[in-house]
């Protein structure tokens, strides 16, 4: 028996209004204090399962956007801990679309052995943590 597809239709999508089909949970966002990343209300903090997430999504994938922080951090700030040197690279949309067209031109990994998708994925994290931030800001 073949399983409901969990996309919208062509339908769908030209009329959103439509609520028959699967939308991402946004409630979580109505109870997180200014600057905070996480909710306080209990029923909120349990609706993020942020470890399943981490650890059985895309596990892999995971790793390999760890490796590019530790080589980056290594690159960057030697001898420092783990961190996001914001003042040092701001062009994340440009140099995430050069990793991808990297990886789309068949070369998969960096000079320095790591994934071009792992590098563009980390950019767009990186633009969407300053757009998130400057929501918050109301900027």
């Amino acid at each position: 028996m073949p399983t409901k597809s969990i996309l919208p239709t062509a339908s769908q999508i030209e009329n959103p209004q439509q609520t028959d089909f699967p939308r991402p949970r946004q409630d979580w966002k109505d109870h997180v204090p200014p600057g905070s990343s996480l909710p306080t209300d209990d029923k909120a903090r349990k609706a993020l399962p942020i470890f399943t997430y981490l650890t059985e999504y895309f596990p892999d994938a995971l790793l390999a956007e760890v490796g590019v922080a530790v080589a980056g951090n290594d690159q960057h700030n030697p001898g420092q801990p783990l961190h996001w040197a914001r003042e040092k690279s701001k062009d994340q949309l440009n140099t995430a679309f050069r990793h991808l067209w990297d990886h789309k031109s068949g070369v998969t990994k960096d000079t320095d052995g790591q994934y071009h998708l792992a590098k563009a994925i980390w950019r767009l994290k990186a633009e969407l943590q300053l757009l998130i931030e400057k929501d918050r800001e109301g900027t």
